[in-house]
């Protein structure tokens, strides 16, 4: 029997696998937030995650949690341009104040997509492939980003 184009099995609802989110993906998506309402680069989001966490995301975080964010409805991007979805956006906006700690922002960012603590063991191996992603954007992104931080 095949699933119908509504995603049911005859009368049954098929389940969707449940996506299984790491605390990188808590940390890419607040930086995707921190960017602006109107998205980010890959340099940029190097950029802000370093502000939040200080340190660089590595190529695999964040090539596996462009692909979980976006398959999770959390994330979209368009030629390149990672912007938050909007129940994102309203989430973020119930518990942010001014002058809060990142790290309550990261936690509440965590709690909202399911991913696991800092300091557990990761239920997901950084082994996903997001089309658009390379090796190169990546290291030319930290190339950018190491130059502009130099300048300043």
């Amino acid at each position: 029997m095949s699933a119908a184009s509504d995603g049911t099995l005859g009368f049954f609802p098929v389940a969707k696998k449940k996506i299984e989110y790491n605390w990188s993906d808590a940390w890419l998506l607040l930086a995707v937030v921190y960017a602006g309402r109107d998205g980010a680069t890959l340099a940029r989001i190097i950029e802000v995650g370093d502000v939040i966490n200080h340190a660089i995301f590595n190529p695999d975080e964040l090539e596996s949690g462009f692909a979980r964010l976006t398959s999770g409805g959390y994330l979209k991007e368009k030629k390149g341009v990672f912007v938050a979805t909007a129940k994102v956006r309203r989430a973020y906006t119930k518990t942010t104040s001014p002058r809060r700690a990142i790290h309550k922002e990261v936690e509440d960012m965590e709690k909202f997509i399911g991913a696991a603590p800092p300091m557990t063991a990761q239920p997901r191996a950084n082994d996903l492939t997001y089309t658009g992603f390379s090796t190169t954007a990546y290291a030319e992104a930290v190339a950018k980003y190491i130059q502009r931080f130099a300048k300043k």
